[in-house]
């Protein structure tokens, strides 16, 4: 709970909690078991942009110790904050498999979202 700053929290149910805190403790929660890969369907979805920050700031920190996330995102900023590489699906098909940075300057993403 200190790891997450919930410590304050301790006492409440997690249906009364922001839904910043509640996207804390669901990534505190998956860590208790100590996985190698985390799985994150666009982790800060409705988050105001201090959580967010909060949020990034919190998975930087789990990957830094060897843990390795794959997220969805559909926020250009997201990626470029988090991603260390981007597989992008087109219509049910992988159309790029990389670094961020050459997706963002290549074709592929002008075409898609031009």
């Amino acid at each position: 709970m200190k790891e997450f700053s919930l410590l304050p929290f301790r006492h409440n149910k997690v249906q009364v909690l922001s839904k910043g805190l509640k996207q804390r403790v669901s990534i505190g929660r998956s860590l208790l078991a100590d996985p190698s890969l985390l799985l994150f369907d666009e982790p800060t979805s409705g988050l105001d942009f201090e959580m967010t920050k909060e949020i990034y700031l919190l998975l930087k920190k789990i990957h830094a110790l060897g843990k390795t996330i794959l997220f969805t995102s559909h926020r250009p900023e997201e990626i470029k904050t988090l991603a260390t590489r981007i597989m992008v699906l087109h219509q049910g098909a992988l159309v790029f498999d990389g670094d961020p940075t050459e997706y963002f300057e290549s074709h592929i993403h002008q075409n898609l979202y031009s």
